[in-house]
């Protein structure tokens, strides 16, 4: 492609993106009873694989390595679309801000009846002045901005969200020019007063 139409087709991608990241926030609007509707017991391992394999060739193609460690298979009950949303974005951000021949890191565990997952990697890092700022709506720090990368700063607030519905936490650490780790804890069986509570 030459280079016009090279930007239309990442502006027309970032449109893409920006109108399914949208529909998502909508959809995670609804009462926590609906959410729950949709839930079965889902088994992380495979969803987390599944989502492993289908980023493998973009992080070969930056020379990264993508290490996954399964040190259990926990059963939860959630929605697996929900689930496949917060690996997906976590480590598709993990790669993109990652540069050429950086590492990433995947792991998951069970423990004491809660699912615990973590995406680190060795990427540009986030100044401490952002990091209260990244689960909000629409939020890029300076350094994702200036790298180039396309993203609509909504994808950190729907992994927010969706772990926070389940009655879970989410949380991130990070120096700037040295790496980035979110982990995510979520109840492998969501506490009915819980739902109640947030109905």
């Amino acid at each position: 492609l030459n280079p016009t139409l090279s930007r239309v087709q990442d502006r027309l991608q970032e449109m893409l993106d920006l109108i399914a990241d949208l529909l998502e926030l909508a959809r995670l609007k609804q009462t926590k009873e609906q959410i729950m509707a949709e839930a079965s017991h889902q088994h992380v391992a495979e969803i987390l694989q599944k989502v492993c394999d289908l980023f493998r060739e973009q992080a070969h193609a930056k020379k990264q390595s993508l290490q996954v460690e399964i040190l259990s298979e926990p059963v939860i009950l959630a929605d697996r679309d929900h689930l496949k949303q917060i690996w997906t974005n976590l480590i598709s951000n993990a790669i993109k801000y990652t540069p050429e021949g950086g590492q990433i890191a995947v792991s998951l565990e069970a423990d004491e009846g809660r699912l615990v997952g973590t995406v680190s990697d060795s990427g540009m890092g986030i100044a401490g002045e952002d990091v209260p700022n990244l689960f909000q709506d629409f939020f890029r720090t300076d350094q994702a901005k200036a790298s180039g990368e396309i993203g609509t700063g909504l994808g950190l607030s729907i992994v927010k969200q969706i772990v926070e519905s389940y009655g879970g936490e989410i949380k991130v650490t990070s120096n700037l020019g040295v790496g980035t780790c979110f982990a995510f804890v979520l109840p492998l069986e969501p506490h009915s007063a819980y739902l109640q509570d947030q109905a």
